[in-house]
């Protein structure tokens, strides 16, 4: 039995997760849900109803506080020394959850335990990855992890390189993270580049509403309102296509914690009737705005913080519908866009940059198709799942036997890890 853990669920902007749910029991994996805390999102894709497993939600109020007196009592008498021993760890490790998260892991092994856990798969290499670790040291199972973005580069090295150590492999989106991962990794765990990829039949037939097709170019954004999606850049090249007197209508869709600062810039250039902030957006109500759409836009940028994207999958649900992007040359995007063949890049926290690239694809019917049309053979040739789920279908099921992982990846892929 596979466990798979997450730290929010469901959740409406890791829809990659979703996708992988999806995939994985379609083996079929015998396969629980596990979630940290409980879910905040009002909206959710109607995929999510798709989904067969059990949910299973390791929040305080979940804790029922006769049985989880039995766990503890249980595992102190069967496992004193890793008890006392993993306590010991939390408590002198308050940054990574302290007390509480030790109480968290303890439930939840008891969980494993009564539901036949063998292997449990962390999505995100941060507090998932953490008590996946204690928990598999608890209740001597296996874990694994599927790194992303800010839990890597936001993440002290000792602790990720320790995490990593831990587990039986990990896996990650992009080759960028993959090399970055190498290069901290002491230990002899094998890291894994696994793309998120697209069920682009699944994308491409998304059941939606018709919208009113716009008489003006729609200039698209997807993403978190957060300062590694470069929105004030975007805002700002929207200023001067304004004043260069060009005809459009910008949809950022998403929501975080820049949205305020985001509507004082829109505010302050004056560019009310031309940008908006659509919010949260169901995926059909998304693929609707693709439909509609002439130019997707990302400029994503290296925060202040050192967090960084991956390959956001929005980019390759734009390239899917053939609209042709603008994004930035970070992190792993390269590895999906190709400046001038699939796309075009700008520098990052640049709106001059920015505002050249839009005014050229706003100009040139001919470059937004084109670009378009590769962009779209690019995805559905390079990007599929189905190309991508394979190797962890075959590194689950190895961790789940007991056999060892690297033999059966080399096998699904023919190639070897980095």
């Amino acid at each position: 039995m596979l466990g798979f853990l997450v730290k929010t669920y469901p959740k409406i902007s890791e829809t990659f997760v979703l996708q992988e749910i999806l995939e994985l029991q379609k083996e079929p994996f015998a396969l629980d849900i596990f979630s940290m805390q409980r879910p905040s999102d009002d909206k959710l894709h109607h995929a999510f109803s798709s989904v067969t497993a059990k949910v299973y939600y390791l929040t305080p109020e979940f804790w029922k506080i006769r049985a989880t007196v039995k766990i503890h009592l249980r595992f102190i008498i069967c496992h004193f020394r890793t008890y006392f021993s993993t306590l010991a760890f939390t408590l002198c490790r308050p940054d990574e959850g302290g007390f509480g998260r030790f109480c968290q892991a303890v439930y939840f092994a008891g969980l494993v335990e009564k539901k036949g856990i063998t292997h449990i798969h962390a999505h995100f290499a941060s507090e998932p990855a953490g008590l996946a670790a204690l928990v598999a040291g608890l209740s001597d199972i296996t874990f694994s992890i599927s790194a992303h973005a800010k839990d890597i580069y936001l993440q002290n090295h000792t602790c990720l390189r320790r995490k990593i150590s831990l587990a039986q492999f990990v896996v990650t989106c992009t080759e960028y993270n993959r090399r970055y991962l190498d290069s901290i990794n002491t230990s002899k765990t094998p890291v894994f580049r696994l793309y998120h990829g697209l069920d682009c039949s699944r994308v491409l037939t998304e059941n939606t509403r018709t919208i009113a097709a716009s008489k003006i170019p729609r200039i698209i954004s997807v993403g978190r309102l957060r300062e590694k999606k470069g929105f004030p850049t975007l805002i700002a090249a929207c200023q001067l296509l304004l004043q260069a007197g060009y005809e459009f209508q910008c949809d950022i869709v998403g929501y975080g914690p820049e949205r305020e600062k985001l509507e004082r810039l829109i505010a302050v250039y004056g560019l009310q009737n031309k940008v908006r902030l659509l919010g949260k957006l169901t995926h059909a109500e998304l693929v609707a705005l693709y439909r509609q759409s002439a130019v997707f836009a990302l400029p994503c940028q290296i925060g202040e913080d050192g967090d960084r994207d991956g390959i956001p999958n929005v980019l390759m649900e734009a390239m899917l519908f053939a609209i042709p992007v603008v994004s930035s040359n970070v992190s792993g995007i390269p590895e999906l866009v190709k400046n001038n063949q699939t796309g075009l890049f700008t520098d990052s926290k640049n709106p001059q940059a920015l505002f050249v690239a839009l005014q050229r694809l706003l100009d040139d019917p001919g470059l937004r198709r084109q670009l378009g049309e590769a962009g779209r053979r690019c995805v559905m040739s390079q990007f599929s799942v189905h190309q991508h789920i394979g190797p962890l279908k075959e590194l689950l099921a190895s961790a789940l036997r007991h056999n060892h992982c690297v033999d059966s990846f080399a096998a699904a892929t023919g190639e070897q890890h980095g």
